[in-house]
């Protein structure tokens, strides 16, 4: 039963990562456009997926491989996938 929580909070997480980044990339076009409210929105959505995998991985330093896993997957998706 341990191994099916461990999955489902590992799983968590790298959703987590994944939508963190590709708030943070939106971000990062929006500010580099000058886009003020498109820059502001993706701020303040990056405020909830950053403390919820910050508590999660304060508590289980294993859940790092999936959360980075989920950040360069984010990028990946957010910056346009395959071309």
């Amino acid at each position: 039963m341990e191994l099916q929580s461990d999955l489902l909070q590992y799983s968590a997480v790298f959703v987590l990562g994944f939508v963190l980044d590709v708030c943070y990339t939106l971000w990062v076009r929006a500010v580099a456009s000058q886009q003020r409210w498109k820059a502001s929105l993706a701020s303040a959505m990056l405020v909830v997926p950053s403390a919820l995998s910050f508590t999660v991985i304060v508590g289980d330093l294993w859940a790092l491989l999936p959360y980075a896993a989920g950040l360069a997957a984010g990028t990946w998706v957010a910056m346009g996938g395959r071309k």
